[in-house]
């Protein structure tokens, strides 16, 4: 992933969101997870405003 895949990001957060919150579908909750890893590894630091989202996310998958 280039340096420039950071701007699209903003319209890949909601599908993502969506993805990471959907428990009762294991697998895409799985992908969605790993993906995240791999975005963040990828963009580094231009992952930070989105950090939040992404937490809330995972902790209302783990209640479920």
């Amino acid at each position: 992933m280039s340096a420039q895949h950071h701007r699209y990001l903003g319209a890949l957060m909601p599908l993502m969101l969506a993805a990471l919150k959907n428990a009762a579908d294991y697998q895409l909750c799985a992908a969605a997870v790993g993906a995240c890893g791999d975005l963040c590894r990828a963009v580094e630091g231009k992952m930070v405003p989105y950090c939040d989202p992404i937490m809330q996310a995972l902790l209302e998958v783990r209640r479920w």
